[in-house]
């Protein structure tokens, strides 16, 4: 025999197959006590299968109903103050402003601001 094959301090060995099984028979065991189905957790895979497809699709309709209900929230406030011709077209193309910073609060500006009030000196000769 090889070490590989046997503990060392034991002459038994032990096999990766009797692992296996001894393992095996635990988990069932364990999933026997705990009084859960061995397998899928919840039932089995059909079951579960089904029942995540059923909220999976009630999902989809909630989301899709929501969608409608904004739509129409949209169009209703759309029609009543709808800018016509020429401003409508305007107001779709302007560019949301960007706030305004203060100058003052820039610290580059600051830098540029006292680098600016202190001018170069000539050089005399």
């Amino acid at each position: 025999e090889t070490l590989a094959g046997r503990r060392r301090g034991s002459g038994k060995s032990m096999t990766r197959g009797d692992q296996r099984d001894r393992d095996r028979a635990r988990a069932q065991a364990r999933a026997a006590k705990g009084g859960k189905a061995s397998g899928v957790a919840g039932g089995n895979v059909q079951q579960r299968n089904e029942s995540d497809a059923a909220k999976l699709a009630a999902k989809i309709a909630a989301k899709q109903k929501a969608k409608e209900e904004d739509d129409a929230k949209a169009a209703a406030s759309s029609s009543r103050s709808a800018p016509s011709g020429a401003a409508a077209a305007a107001e779709a193309d302007q560019k949301p402003k960007k706030k305004a910073t203060k100058k003052k609060d820039d610290p580059s500006a600051l830098l540029m601001e006292g680098l600016a009030a202190v001018k170069p000196k000539k050089a005399t000769k």
